[in-house]
This record gives C-alpha cells, structure tokens and sequence, in this order.
C-alpha cells in the first residue's frame, strides 16, 4: 500500500490522476511483486541450510547466513525492479519514450513504475530488517504462526540432526514438529473451527449483498467530464445501456415487401418490426417493458436517402456522380 499511495502522491502533485480501476490492478501488480521479492530473499536464505533453533549457532555465524542472503538477493530484486519499472515506463510514455496514445494505459503505466521503484526502496528500508528479525526468530526455535513459542530443546536437537544428515523436509517437519502439537490442543481446535464457521457464514451473507455489472464511471478519473456526465444520467435519466436488435440471415432488403416489415415510414406495415419496438420504447407503465427512450431504424434512414424527393445529402450525392 505504501508504494502506491506514495506513487499517487507524486503525480497528484503534477495533476495527473490515476483512474479508480487503474488503483485496484495497482494493488494487484505490486502486491505480486512484492511476494515474488519475499520468496526470492526467503528462498536463498533457506537454500544455505536450515537451522530451526540451533543451539550452538554463534553471533558471528548468524550474522555470516543473513549478510550472505543479503548479499545474493539483493541484486537479483534490483535487476527484477528496474527492468519491470522500464517496461512501465515505456509503455507510459514517459521521455524518452514514445507514447502509445491510450490515456488510461499511459496513467496506470506510469502510476506502476514510479510505484515499483517506490516498492524498490521500501523493501530495502523495511523488508530486510524484518527479514532479519524473522531469521533470528527461526534460528532461536520459535514458532513463525505464534512466535512466543518455542521448540524444546529436544525438538531442536532433532531438527538439528536431521538438517545435517540432509533428511529435514521443510515445511513439513517444521509442521510436525512445532505446528501440529498446538494445533491438536482442544482449545486451539474449538477455536480454528468457531472461525471457519464465522467467515464462511460471513462470507455467504456478504456474496448476497453484492450488486452485478461494472460502474462505466470507474474507467475515468473523477475530475473527468465523463464522469460528471455518466452521474447526472444515473441521477436524472435514470436509464439503462443502449440496446441493439439485430437482424440475422440472407435478408432481401431491396424487396419492397421486405422493407415494409422493418421499417416506420409512411407506408410500412404497422405491426412492423421498427413499429412494434418503437410503440414499446414510448408506451407508459407496460408490464414487463423495459424499453425507453428514442428508437433508431438503419432501414428508415436509407429509404430517406435514397427517396428522389428527399432532401437529405443530395447535393453531395451530385458531387460525388
């Protein structure tokens, strides 16, 4: 959250805004990336060799684990992080780069790399003393889900003994060993029982009250006019998405008959196509009705142009002969 908060800052100050679904891939792209730098730092620290509560592991030696995974992660987050911040920036336009003309593309592009260098400088500041803290937690044998527990010794001295002859499968033993004899505790099953109840029944209550389709205003910023524009229909219209009838097959639109089943003008058929869909858009309080609004023919406009009375674009028609 902090990157991307800090990354909206930066370029509010510029007037540029970041659009309301721009923000949430936001959380998504740097919440993945930031698990990914995670995993890397954890994966190397773990791949030197577990030590879950060595007992006789010095300062020194501790020390020696963590500035080695310091040492061998950090370049591989740095490379990761300026090469994904430069595809952001690239496709963001952002100089000396060529812009790709898409408005919401080029903010969110541009709201993702300065985001991910951002990331960049809080794993460095934050993440590793954490890391560390998490590393001295596990060498001392206390348990990572409640680390006010702490293995007994003679836990420990097995954990010890299988890393060494290779035979420790972590996380697997770590859970055999430190996990499974609190989770076996009767309190601690009551417990993780009355939870899963409380957010499945949560989470079934909270999936009624959820409303279908996406709101067109979080496609654009709120200093917009579009969004300004989609508010006032939604307040003063009150109407729905256009909608379109559309005729499928091999239709003989030059046959005369054809024509008058389809069109509104002055000699179709009355229980036409066009005139059955127009009498529903401007009928009142019809049951089941959802039709509202102006109704647009493809056919009418065509006979009115191709009328030889007509008025409508003769005059570019005799240009164009």
């Amino acid at each position: 959250m902090m990157p991307i908060f800090s990354s909206i800052g930066v370029f509010s100050l510029f007037d540029v805004h970041a659009t309301d679904n721009a923000i949430v891939v936001l959380f998504f792209v740097i919440t993945c990336v930031g698990i990914n730098r995670i995993f890397v730092t954890i994966r190397t620290f773990q791949a030197s060799g577990h030590c879950y509560g060595s007992p006789n592991m010095s300062q020194k030696e501790m020390h020696s684990r963590i500035t080695e995974t310091m040492r061998r992660s950090i370049p591989t987050v740095l490379t990761s992080s300026l090469i994904c911040s430069t595809c952001f920036f690239l496709a963001g336009g952002v100089p000396p780069y060529v812009s790709v003309k898409m408005p919401a593309v080029e903010v969110f592009a541009r709201h993702a790399g300065l985001a991910m260098l951002f990331d960049t400088a809080f794993y460095l500041l934050l993440m590793l003393p954490l890391f560390q803290y998490d590393a001295r937690r596990e060498m001392a044998g206390r348990c990572e889900v409640w680390p006010w527990y702490r293995l007994h010794s003679r836990s420990q001295d097995e954990i010890c003994t299988m890393n060494a002859n290779g035979s420790l499968r972590s996380p697997v033993d770590w859970f055999k060993h430190a996990i499974a004899p609190l989770i076996h505790n009767k309190w601690c099953r009551a417990g993780v029982l009355g939870m899963f109840s409380f957010t499945l029944i949560g989470s079934v209550y909270c999936t009624l009250m959820l409303e279908y389709g996406f709101d067109q205003t979080m496609a654009f910023s709120k200093s917009s006019y579009l969004s300004r524009h989609f508010e006032n229909l939604n307040e003063n219209l009150n109407i729905g998405p256009p909608v379109w009838f559309v005729v499928e097959g091999d239709v003989q639109w030059h046959d005369e008959k054809v024509q008058r089943k389809f069109c509104t003008l002055a000699g179709c058929d009355e229980n036409s196509m066009g005139n059955t869909i127009r009498s529903l858009a401007f009928a009142e309080n019809y049951p089941g009705n959802f039709l509202h609004g102006d109704v647009y023919i493809w056919l009418d406009s065509f006979l009115q142009f191709m009328h030889p009375r007509g008025t409508c674009c003769k005059d570019q028609r005799q240009q164009l002969l």
